[in-house]
């Protein structure tokens, strides 16, 4: 499923904490093993309100 409906559910509403998503470096590196992380995904609004960005932390 990845990212997207979690980043569109909080530029929607406001703070998502993914569950564990599975991530596979061995599209970019053939030496790095299969890996599982969650996100804490929010949003980024000026004063008005208006959404300016998202910002993820991943663990």
């Amino acid at each position: 499923m990845g990212l997207i409906p979690y980043l569109e559910e909080c530029m929607d509403g406001g703070e998502v904490t993914t569950p564990l998503l599975f991530c596979e470096p061995t599209l970019v590196r053939a030496d790095t093993e299969s890996r599982r992380f969650s996100a804490f995904i929010y949003p980024v609004r000026d004063e008005a309100g208006r959404l300016l960005g998202v910002q993820a932390w991943s663990r």
